[in-house]
């Protein structure tokens, strides 16, 4: 089936964010096809290995700055993000409907608010780290552990529930002080420029969340190798979790 250009809404154009900037690149961008239309509604800014090594940098700074934070303020940083994505729920919902076909009502909506709800369990459960006092053979000494951030997360996420999945994982990493370089799904591109554009406009530091699209071999591959990358978080195929 020939895909038409959207007639009832403008034709999209989603970039790359680093660094909390949105960039657009030289490569030919990738048309976008509503699995649920048949209609042309987005063309994807198509990013490159070195795109990646410019976010692991835009985040390792953002670390630094997080750190800086208190638990509790983190923990702000997610109920903002959540409040906003609550707010636009029917928008998110829609694109999330379009771009990936599942039904608005019954599914769509549901998967944003189970987001929202993510990111505020997230940031209340960062309140209440707890380390552990250690017994040492020196009676008058007690071993204290204390939890830190990791650094950056690399984060490669599905297209089935392209709000909800992502969100297990960058919630958790905003409220302990982790920053991220995600790849989302080449397939729901808009839903994560969504969720992109909901941590921007919550005030987290610049670079904390940055978003690579592009091809899934080429990023997926340089996001999984980078010796800044501290770890990987990834929900996808036993294929993808074997290469990775």
């Amino acid at each position: 089936m020939t895909a038409t250009r959207a007639t009832d809404r403008s034709l999209r154009s989603i970039a790359l964010c680093i660094g909390g900037r949105w960039v657009e690149t030289d490569a030919e961008p990738a048309d976008l096809t509503s699995p649920a239309t048949g209609e042309l509604v987005a063309q994807v800014a198509q990013g490159s290995r070195g795109d990646v090594g410019g976010a692991v940098e835009a985040a390792q700074r953002a670390v630094e700055q997080l750190g800086r934070m208190t638990a509790f303020e983190r923990a702000g940083l997610c109920h903002r993000v959540a409040d906003l994505l609550l707010e636009r729920k029917d928008e998110i919902a829609t694109d999330l409907a379009l771009e990936q076909g599942k039904p608005f009502r019954a599914e769509a909506i549901p998967e944003v608010e189970t987001a929202a709800e993510m990111f505020r369990d997230a940031g209340e459960c960062a309140k209440r780290l707890t380390t552990e006092w250690i017994p040492s053979s020196d009676p008058l000494k007690r071993v204290m552990t204390i939890r830190q951030a990791r650094g950056v997360y690399g984060v490669l996420t599905p297209w089935n529930f392209p709000v909800a999945i992502p969100s297990e994982y960058l919630g958790p990493a905003l409220a302990t002080g982790n920053a991220m370089v995600w790849k989302p799904s080449e397939w729901t591109p808009i839903s994560a420029w969504h969720l992109m554009r909901c941590f921007l406009e919550a005030g987290v530091p610049d670079g904390t969340l940055n978003l690579l699209l592009g091809p899934p071999a080429e990023i997926g591959d340089e996001v999984a190798g980078h010796p800044g990358v501290a770890a990987i978080g990834l929900t996808g195929s036993s294929r993808t979790g074997q290469i990775v």
